[in-house]
């Protein structure tokens, strides 16, 4: 699917976190979004973090929305401006 014009230009950055021995830890992947105008943060997501449902990816989908609001100056809890 083609890109629109209104998305905005991101990178993905992937890492693991929660290793130990004999435990590889959590693959994450999080998708950073910029102005293009600008260049700054204006939107974090997390694509990757665990099995869907999972505990840890319930949280960090939730904190990638509450992080986006807080970024763009929006109340993190409500989304109000």
């Amino acid at each position: 699917m083609p890109k629109t014009s209104r998305r905005l230009p991101s990178d993905n950055i992937s890492f693991l976190i929660g290793g130990a021995p004999g435990f590889a830890g959590h693959a994450i992947t999080i998708n950073i979004a910029r102005d293009p105008e600008t260049n700054q943060i204006v939107e974090v997501a997390f694509c990757e973090a665990g099995k869907i449902g999972h505990g840890i990816q319930l949280l960090l989908s939730e904190l990638g929305i509450k992080l986006s609001r807080a970024i763009q100056g929006r109340n993190p809890d409500t989304g109000a401006d």
